[in-house]
């Protein structure tokens, strides 16, 4: 199983035009089956690689409960905190 694919050990959320990460503990989310009807893939295509080769592999989870949230801190790169332009611009 592919476990970093359905894990989250941190949340991100941007406040005062910074990127401000949580740290996030929970047990794993129990997965089960599902079925995918229709998809349309643009990601791979916008960053210029070619389309997937094989079938999606799909899972749902109905959530997790206990989850414990760490504290918030705007997410720093090389000594600063890393803010975000404007929309538009």
């Amino acid at each position: 199983m592919d476990v970093w694919l359905t894990s989250r050990w941190r949340a991100f959320t941007r406040h005062l035009g910074a990127v401000w990460e949580t740290p996030v503990e929970h047990a794993p989310w129990p997965l089960r089956e599902a079925r995918l009807d229709a998809m349309e893939e643009t990601l791979t295509r916008a960053a210029g690689l070619p389309p997937p080769a094989t079938e999606p592999v799909v899972h749902f989870s109905d959530g997790v409960r206990n989850v414990r949230l760490g504290v918030s801190r705007p997410v720093r790169r090389r000594g600063r905190v890393r803010h975000l332009a404007a929309p538009g611009g």
